[in-house]
Formats: structure tokens, sequence, C-alpha cells
């Protein structure tokens, strides 16, 4: 674990360079939330395979998770409260695994983006709500009253989400065909992804 941390600052400094920022310490606040610094605020995730950094001079968010099946119970706790859209309910067909786990993967780390982006911890979770389905790259959600875009992309069997305050960052992301390319390798802006020890910017 404090090895894929170190490579996603390392990615998160790939990002930084990306973005023409700096900051001179990555430190967290007592209940582990990033701390911005000369307002410049950042974020990483990471799993076994790939981790991913993402600074911004807003909040910001990003998660990422390896897409694998998941059980009724674990999909309505946390797609259950977004109701409003029907497609976001639990399938019981046998061939509805996939369909289920790419939702749920979408919509929890969407959830997640957005709580690590207000500096909350998981127990929000619930308080997010899906309010606009824009299209498979991009979600729009609610969080006490505050309404923020989710953009997502999709990388070797694994669901990205990232969130930023400022539409410009998203302006920029998504017109560049990050989304519509399904690709994380050309260095955008603010998102970086690393796989194993090589590195996947431009």
């Amino acid at each position: 674990m404090r090895a894929l941390s170190v490579c996603a600052r390392k990615s998160l400094l790939i990002s930084l360079a990306a973005s023409g920022l700096s900051i001179e310490a990555l430190e967290k606040d007592e209940h582990g939330a990033p701390i911005p610094v000369n307002g410049v605020y950042w974020s990483i995730s990471h799993k076994d395979e790939y981790v991913a950094g993402i600074a911004a001079q807003c909040p910001v968010g990003i998660d990422l998770e390896r897409v694998r099946p998941v059980g009724r119970a674990l999909f309505n706790k946390v797609c259950g409260s977004d109701g409003q859209y029907p497609f976001l309910m639990f399938q019981e067909h046998p061939m509805a695994v996939q369909k289920n786990a790419d939702l749920f993967f979408r919509i929890f780390t969407a959830k997640e983006a957005v709580v690590k982006s207000q500096g909350v911890g998981l127990s929000q979770l619930a308080a997010v709500k899906v309010t606009h389905v824009v299209d498979r790259f991009l979600l729009e959600v609610a969080f006490n009253g505050v309404h923020l875009p989710v953009f997502q992309t999709y990388w070797r069997r694994h669901t990205i989400s990232l969130t930023c305050a400022s539409p410009a960052i998203f302006g920029r992301v998504y017109d560049d065909g990050f989304g519509a390319g399904g690709y994380a390798d050309q260095g955008h802006e603010a998102l970086s992804i690393h796989p194993e020890i090589r590195w996947m910017t431009a």
C-alpha cells in the first residue's frame, strides 16, 4: 500500500507539471483530506495495477476502481438512493452481471470523487445524488446543495471518475477527445494515470 501511495504521488507530480502548477509539499489534514497549497488542490487514487493523480485550481477529486462483480446488497446500498433513474436498478438475470458491475462502479467512483473533492469521508457517500446522466462520460451530481459535474472514462477494466468545480477544466479535457477515445495516456491538463512503473503520459 505504501508503494502504491508513493506511485500515486509521482503520478500527481506529472499532473502538476502538465497543468503548469506546483506544490511544495503534499500534506493531508487530520481527517486524511489533501491540503491545498497556494490555491492548488490535488487528489490521488490507487489500486493494485494503476494509480492516478489530478491537480487543479479548484477543489478536485478522483477515484479509480477495477470493475468486478457486485452483489445486490452492496449495489442497492450505493445506488439505491438514486432511484429516480429506472436504469439504476440491480438486475437478477445471469446475463446482467457485467452490466450491474459497470453501473455500480460508474456510480460508486462518481460519488467517491465528489466526497474527496469536498474533503469529507465515505460516510457521506449516500448524500451524493445523481441528478442528470449526460452521456457515458459525464454525470451531474448534487451534494449538500452543491451541483458538480463528474467526468468519467474507462481504462483496461477500470472506471475512472474525476470532478472539479471549474467547468473550464472539464471543457479542456472533454474537448480534447480524452473521453471519446477512452485513452488515459495523453497527459491532459490535470490527469495522470500510471500503470505499474511505466508512466502513461505523453
